[in-house]
């Protein structure tokens, strides 16, 4: 998508600053010509005629919980944060739910409570909640403080937070119960994304589109998803990011 707007920055103005906070989905591709979410997006501006700055602070397997330690890494201010959380949590909780449901974890509950046992409780995975609160509460806090620091260090930020990738082959019943959590946090990064001010991207509509697969192809299919996302940050974010970088 591209804007009229961009065409009057000249060779004076800043760089615009973006970062990415994530997993493994904000990262490149495991080919040499498959670029990262982030990539794609500076490559849109850069387009433009606008010289840009990109942080990658996304890493494998990070949580919500890891994106303070991410902004840690990050010296100053930007101008467009990108924001993707929720693919691990969303594997964790699936894994409990399996472990939750697994015949030996209820006939354990079962014993529990025909016994009246004093570890009388909810089956589950493990035998007490978590102290913090729930695996959703503790997602939600932790989005809602990277905000809040991206936000101090600029109250003007645009901040873009998408969700996970949902599998597309649901003819598997691990991957229903994993679409579902999936689901589970998508809205919630959606709820907040609302309550902040923030933009929100579901994927789950291009991942559907790009027909993403296991199959050979997958790599290629995936790639352009990910440009499909940066695309669509692009026309959420870009306008806002780079009219805040200007008046600043």
């Amino acid at each position: 998508m591209k804007s009229q707007f961009y065409h009057t920055s000249d060779a004076r103005d800043a760089p615009l600053r973006i970062v990415a906070l994530g997993d493994e989905l904000s990262r490149a591709g495991r080919s040499a010509d498959s670029p990262a979410v982030p990539d794609c997006l500076a490559g849109l501006f850069r387009n433009e005629g606008l010289a840009v700055e990109i942080e990658n602070l996304s890493r494998p397997h990070a949580t919500a919980d890891d994106g303070g330690r991410q902004l840690r890494e990050l010296a100053g201010a930007v101008d467009l944060a990108v924001v993707n959380f929720g693919l691990h949590e969303s594997i964790t909780s699936h894994q409990t739910a399996e472990r939750r449901y697994h015949p030996v974890q209820l006939g354990r509950w079962l014993w529990r409570t025909v016994c009246k046992s004093p570890r009388d409780v909810a089956p589950s995975g493990s035998d007490e909640a978590p102290v913090n609160g729930s695996p959703i509460d503790v997602f939600r806090r932790s989005i809602r403080q990277i905000i809040e620091e991206l936000r101090q260090r600029n109250p003007a930020v645009s901040i873009v937070l998408w969700a996970p990738y949902r599998p597309c082959d649901s003819a598997d019943l691990r991957q229903l119960s994993l679409a579902a959590s999936l689901t589970e946090y998508e809205i919630t990064l959606e709820a907040v994304a609302g309550q902040a001010g923030c933009y929100f991207l579901a994927t789950d509509v291009l991942v559907s589109e790009v027909g993403l697969t296991n199959t050979a192809d997958g790599e290629s299919r995936e790639r352009e998803l990910r440009s499909r996302i940066a695309d669509e940050i692009f026309y959420l974010a870009g306008d806002a990011a780079y009219w805040n970088r200007r008046s600043a």
